[in-house]
């Protein structure tokens, strides 16, 4: 090896000497420059983590205190109507809300104004969550909202209170006819009214006009012109003074009072009358034709129709209860009533704190 080559090959080891040296160096400094951003990563992502946990703690709060705050105006409202109730009682009255909510699936927001309807239509309050529920279950097996189930339960159990008729009772007969007509809970509860009065005032109970209306509204006939077709009819067979209430005295030597006050049954008295004579004579006994359609719709061919439903009447026990726990037993009502029973407690713990926060 030459002088020259000798010099070079030490340069080169010594270039490679001083290589490898700024090698170290380099990889020392992006080692420090790696760990200080990892370490300024680890240090934004704790920041981030932190001030994300303080943003989901505050949207929590927030929407604690916000069902805290229309809960506790909702049960304000109920208050009003219970002015000589304690505090005591109250508050245990808003416990029974809170657990009546969870147990029937039923949202605060939705019970509340329902508990105020309920004890506005007279239902006692110590028992009004036993009507909430015969309510609870009509609604979620009638597929509709627990203020409209309380309508029309209120309805019934107030017109038809000589009978003695419960919530549970006229929640079953209900829920039957929607079975056997073309109607619906909802329909039934808003229209009810309209021949309730009418029928408890001539004595016809509750289960009979349910299976009128099944009948009629499988007819084709709207469910709120079905009771208007039946007040009507009622009206005009218990005015004794009528052509109608006449042909029914002469008939059966009693009038259409005493014979429902017997258990005979509307579409047997009419249907008795409506056999002794043409059946257009028969027709030009009403005034009105609304009363025509009415009667017409229960005697003639439909007159087995009428009776099979008032049997069926007389067996829908448990016929609310039934469609409630198929209802209950749906995917999607298991996820709703999770759903709900977190928010009833956020609802409970805002109602709970609101006084301390105001």
């Amino acid at each position: 090896m030459s002088e020259n080559q000798g010099r070079a090959v030490l340069e080169v080891d010594v270039d490679d000497s001083k290589l490898d040296r700024g090698m170290g160096k380099a990889e020392k400094k992006a080692k420090g420059k790696v760990g200080g951003l990892a370490a300024g990563m680890g240090a934004g992502l704790a920041t981030a983590g932190a001030a994300a946990g303080i943003a989901l703690v505050g949207a929590f709060s927030a929407e604690v205190a916000s069902a805290g705050l229309a809960t506790e105006k909702a049960f304000a409202e109920v208050k009003t109507l219970l002015p000589d109730m304690s505090d005591e009682v109250f508050a245990e009255l808003e416990a029974d809300m809170f657990s009546f909510s969870v147990a029937m699936n039923v949202p605060v927001e939705e019970g509340i104004p329902a508990l105020y309807q309920a004890i506005s239509a007279g239902v006692p309050p110590e028992n009004v969550f036993e009507f909430m529920e015969s309510s609870a279950k009509l609604a979620h097996g009638g597929v509709t909202d627990i203020e409209t189930a309380v309508d029309g339960l209120s309805t019934v159990v107030n017109a038809f209170k000589a009978d003695g008729i419960t919530a549970e009772e006229a929640a079953d007969q209900m829920f039957t006819a929607v079975k056997l007509g073309k109607t619906t809970v909802e329909e039934m509860s808003t229209s009810v009214a309209n021949v309730a009065s009418s029928a408890a005032g001539a004595g016809v109970s509750f289960g009979e006009v349910a299976a009128q209306m099944a009948l009629l509204t499988s007819n084709g006939i709207p469910t709120a012109e079905s009771t208007t077709k039946l007040r009507s009819l009622f009206d005009e067979a218990k005015d004794s003074s009528s052509d109608l209430g006449e042909a029914i005295q002469d008939v059966h030597g009693k009038s259409f009072r005493d014979l429902v006050a017997e258990g005979k049954p509307v579409h047997e008295i009419l249907q008795e009358v409506r056999d002794t004579m043409p059946t257009e004579e028969f027709e030009q006994l009403f005034s009105s034709v609304e009363a025509r359609e009415g009667a017409m719709n229960i005697t003639g061919a439909n007159f087995e129709t009428m009776s099979a439903n008032l049997e069926a009447m007389s067996d829908s026990a448990g016929a609310a209860d039934a469609a409630f726990e198929t209802m209950s037993n749906t995917a999607q009502n298991k996820i709703d009533k999770w759903i709900n029973a977190a928010k009833t407690t956020m609802a409970d713990w805002g109602n709970n704190i609101m006084p301390a926060l105001v």
